[in-house]
């Protein structure tokens, strides 16, 4: 379900510049503590020639996100030990501005918007 989502918003990439033939290499931070859905994001992504380093939860995705130069984030919404909402405050308290989709798979068609700066 996450993927066929994910696969709709990759025009917002091409939008934020990321997707671009000029730019080198982009890399993308996917934290995602589902291990089939991690290999599915993380192959289409590679195949597309993108550098992908993948995080088993989010308390790895948060360290990564200060070590590494990313260039996106594909976060789960929900991974274990941080949650996305926590990752998202914590990047956006520290100054870090790299655009961030969150993934779901919650069922619900309420739209939650939060202020997270």
């Amino acid at each position: 379900m996450k993927t066929r989502y994910l696969l709709k918003a990759l025009p917002l990439l091409l939008l934020c510049g990321l997707a671009s033939e000029k730019r080198p290499r982009v890399k993308i931070l996917l934290v995602e503590d589902d291990h089939a859905l991690r290999v599915i994001h993380r192959d289409y992504f590679e195949s597309d020639g993108w550098e992908v380093i993948a995080a088993l939860d989010g308390e790895e995705g948060l360290r990564l996100a200060f070590e590494e130069r990313i260039d996106f984030i594909l976060l789960d919404l929900m991974p274990a030990k941080v949650d996305g909402y926590e990752i998202c405050t914590v990047l956006r308290r520290e100054k870090i501005a790299t655009p961030i989709l969150m993934l779901t798979a919650k069922g619900k068609s309420k739209t939650w918007c939060m202020d997270l700066s």
